[in-house]
């Protein structure tokens, strides 16, 4: 496959108005109601970023990756057949409700399942935050990223994202958390576009389904407004402020209510991959990212 980008994610909640008043007052995005009760945070020009449906549990669906063209999902759509893993292409009703013309959709050696799309749909209002952020940076780099646990097979997963989704290797790390204990694993993976990472996986349990996903604005100061919101609103913070070593950016985490984490940053690096080395990073922060009483740690 040859993957454009992480275009969009979807979160099952029973939180739905929590989730509409931490979107519209922490995170700072759009949000637009759906008649069948889900709401849809949108942050670029894109209908929606992160669709959250209603339901009895909190849950992480899936990542739903696009492709440019029809063409192009039809030459994926081959390469998952000739794979051999067990897909399904969505009927009208579930592209009607992903606003696009085609999906199939695959789960992951892990349990994550995933979506791969074509024709997406492009809201008619400009994105204007609730509460002033210029903007978000997606566009062509996608949504951000996420960060999913591995229930499964660890280096089966990472052989699966290279052979059967076409991702590539950005950077990892392996880190003895407990003397005789199996080490932290997270290892991260790109697709075609600048950003330094869209997925990461972690050897990390978790009962939502997603470790975290990232958003970012357009400066340290936004990181700072968004950091007064969340303590405005009582929204926890999971994380201290810290810098990435792997793709340099500044962020903090905070807890959706959902369960789950946002980090919530800025200064991403963009990679030339024809000019980048695959490596590992001894840890994962260069400085800040503490974890805060009450919480424990996960992948970065």
């Amino acid at each position: 496959m040859n993957l454009d980008q992480l275009a969009y994610i979807v979160i099952r909640s029973a939180k739905i108005d929590e989730w509409r008043d931490f979107a519209l007052n922490t995170l700072g995005t759009m949000v637009t109601d759906a008649r069948d009760g889900s709401i849809m945070l949108k942050y670029d020009q894109w209908q929606y970023r992160v669709l959250i449906v209603p339901g009895e549990s909190e849950a992480f669906v899936g990542s739903g990756w696009s492709v440019r063209s029809k063409d192009q999902w039809d030459a994926a759509l081959r390469d998952i057949q000739a794979s051999g893993v067990e897909f399904v292409i969505a009927d009208r009703n579930r592209c009607r409700e992903r606003l696009v013309a085609g999906l199939f959709s695959f789960t992951d050696p892990a349990g994550n399942n995933h979506e791969v799309v074509w024709g997406r749909t492009i809201g008619p209002k400009q994105f204007r935050s609730p509460v002033g952020i210029s903007q978000f940076v997606a566009g062509d780099l996608g949504l951000g990223h996420v960060v999913l646990p591995c229930r499964g097979d660890f280096d089966k997963t990472l052989d699966f994202y290279r052979s059967v989704m076409g991702l590539n290797y950005s950077d990892y790390f392996e880190r003895e958390v407990k003397p005789g204990a199996e080490p932290l694993r997270v290892y991260f993976f790109h697709c075609a576009n600048a950003r330094q990472h869209s997925l990461a996986i972690a050897s990390v349990p978790n009962d939502v389904g997603l470790v975290h996903f990232m958003m970012e604005v357009e400066s340290l100061d936004e990181v700072g407004y968004a950091m007064d919101r969340a303590a405005r609103h009582q929204v926890p913070v999971v994380r201290s402020l810290g810098r990435h070593v792997n793709d340099s950016m500044v962020s903090f985490y905070i807890l959706t209510p959902s369960g789950f984490q946002i980090e919530y940053g800025f200064g991403s690096e963009l990679v030339d991959w024809s000019e980048h080395e695959v490596h590992q990073v001894s840890d994962g922060s260069y400085w800040g990212h503490v974890v805060q009483p009450g919480f424990r740690a996960t992948g970065s």
